[in-house]
């Protein structure tokens, strides 16, 4: 894939030098409104530039044919064209009519560039330059090495780095997020990657043609590196780009971008996505966004859901299947209804960019929490593959953990309840995986091994399966499967995640080397068996003598006072049978 050279830079520094010009009648963070279609304009003049004069007799043949724009098309060899005598650099022989001779310049473009150049608003920037003397000036800047736009100087995907580069210089200049305009094309080649990452139709087929949308595409330089980076990979494939944008600039960008590659411009649409949404009801293979996270959606409320959140791993039209995204109706880890409290200070769903698509914790989730989970039938063969993202409660309830952890360290015991479907499994294994490599304030690591037990007798498949698959390291699960001899071992050898029963404990506590080691304990489900003899022997395995001793008093006068509850229980029912003696 193509990466940003000193060329791009160099490029831009000459241009941004052009709104020096723009000085004393311009300020500043106006200078874009000029530039910005000035360099596009140019862009599309020296492209025509190796056709003009054919361009030129052709439309002496044709103008007055019904069909002349398909044959000036031909002629121009794109799909756009231009039938006046002027380029910029003829523009230059007749300084005293330069406002006249450029607006006949302008409106002699096919009817495709002029809806682009409408998008600028530029007309009232060519009276105001002409009328104070510096429109001559300016368009003279754009004819020296400086100006230089033609292919054979800047190629169509360098082209857009200098777009971005100049939006990101004008838009500091007015102190604005140049973040709202475009994303850094490094962040683009990472996610253009992951998209395509395991799809093997699209990497190795022969003529095979997909679409990707963007409903945010800014400048397009998402759609341009995904179609450059599919390419570079497989030349057979075509990659159709659909996008919707609000900017008028960066939509006008984009548009004569797709439409200098010779794409279908047709497909990308102004307004807003949301409220406007231009492609409603249509399907797409790939759709790949970054949208202007930070800005207020108050104008569009009434056509968005403000109140619940929704997400998907999978994108397959009428068949995507969206599950809830919400904390409860009175926030994560209380008891309550679905859907979200209400936010006093903002919006309910706040908390999904301010707590989840925000930076940090995004690229936690994609690296800690999100895993391709495998299902294999009894042959060994692969037969379903879902991907796997956390739901708010899980990653809710994980990250609370690991926080008090890291505070107050090893010795407390959690309770957390987990309703039937809710993803208990993953829960665990998220939790097992996140402890193991858990460090204090001091970086010390807090656990040795973290243990996971069941009481089941036959250890949960389901249960080793997922922690197994969330294991990106080899040897650091270990499942108990066989003998207690494997679990002593495994306690004694310090692995790092270890599945096991909890009947295994009562032959090997005794054989335990626990010594001044801290152990996490994860129990799955609270069932009877855990407050027994079993139990006992896991604490004494994994505990200080002095203290367990303490511990077993309390136990047994709890047995104690259960078993004669018991009795008094049984007595009263022989009692109401008439049977006592």
């Amino acid at each position: 894939m193509a990466t940003r050279s000193a060329k791009i830079d160099q490029k831009a520094d000459l241009i941004w030098a052009i709104a020096d010009k723009l000085t004393g009648v311009y300020k500043p963070h106006e200078y874009g409104d000029v530039i910005l279609p000035l360099t596009v304009i140019r862009r599309f003049d020296c492209i025509l530039s190796d056709t003009k004069d054919a361009v030129l007799q052709k439309y002496d043949e044709v103008k007055n044919l019904p069909m002349k724009d398909i044959l000036l098309r031909k002629a121009s060899k794109k799909d756009f064209y231009n039938t006046s005598k002027y380029t910029f650099e003829r523009l230059m022989d007749d300084p005293d009519h330069i406002e006249e001779n450029f607006r006949e310049y302008l409106n002699k473009f096919s009817a495709n560039v002029r809806d682009i150049l409408e998008k600028f608003k530029f007309d009232g920037h060519i009276t105001t330059m002409a009328n104070k003397g510096i429109l001559y000036i300016v368009l003279k800047e754009y004819t020296t090495d400086r100006g230089n736009l033609h292919p054979n100087e800047i190629s169509n995907l360098e082209m857009g780095y200098i777009f971005e580069e100049i939006i990101r210089r004008f838009s500091e200049s007015h102190n604005e997020d140049a973040g709202q305009h475009y994303t850094p094309r490094e962040v683009i080649q990472l996610m253009v990657n992951i998209l395509f990452y395991d799809d093997n139709d699209i990497l190795s087929g022969n003529n095979v043609a997909k679409t990707i949308y963007d409903p945010a595409c800014g400048t397009g330089g998402m759609l341009s590196v995904a179609e450059e980076y599919l390419h570079s990979l497989n030349a057979s494939t075509e990659l159709v780009s659909f996008g919707q944008e609000i900017n008028d600039q960066t939509f006008a960008i984009c548009k004569a971008d797709m439409l200098i590659k010779g794409n279908n411009a047709d497909y990308i649409k102004d307004g807003n996505t949301l409220s406007d949404d231009q492609f409603a009801g249509s399907t797409f293979d790939y759709i790949l966004s970054n949208p202007p996270f930070g800005r207020e959606w108050k104008n569009e409320k009434a056509k968005v859901d403000l109140t619940n959140v929704y997400m998907t791993t999978r994108l397959e039209g009428a068949h995507t299947y969206f599950l809830p995204f919400n904390q409860g109706s009175n926030g994560a880890g209380k008891v309550g209804g679905k859907g979200n409290p209400v936010n006093p200070n903002g919006y309910d769903t706040a908390y999904l960019w301010e707590r989840v698509l925000c930076k940090d914790s995004l690229m936690e989730i994609l690296q800690k929490y999100m895993h391709l989970q495998q299902e294999y039938d009894k042959n060994g063969n692969l037969v379903k593959e879902t991907m796997i993202f956390p739901r708010y409660h899980q990653l809710d309830v994980v990250t609370k953990l690991l926080e008090d952890v890291k505070k107050n360290g090893s010795g407390k015991s959690y309770l957390i309840q987990h309703s039937a479907g809710s993803g208990k499994s993953n829960s665990i294994a998220w939790l097992a995986h996140r402890l193991t490599g858990l460090h204090d304030y001091e970086d010390n690591k807090i656990f040795q091994s973290v243990i996971i037990v069941t009481d089941r007798r036959v250890l949960d498949s389901q249960l080793q399966s997922t922690v197994y698959q969330f294991d990106h390291v080899e040897g650091v699960v270990k499942k108990v499967d066989k003998n207690s001899g494997q679990l002593r071992d495994a306690i004694n050898d310090g692995v790092g995640i270890i599945i096991t029963t909890l009947q295994k404990f009562p032959v090997i506590y005794k054989e335990v080397d626990s010594a001044k080691k801290r152990f996490a304990i994860i129990i799955d489900e609270a069932h009877s068996s855990q407050t027994g003899d079993a139990a006992k022997k896991l604490k004494r395995a994994l505990a200080d003598t002095e203290e367990i001793l303490k511990e077993y008093a309390e136990m047994e006068d709890e047995d104690e006072r259960n078993r004669k509850d018991d009795e008094d229980k049984l007595l009263d029912e022989l009692a109401a049978q008439g049977m006592e003696k």
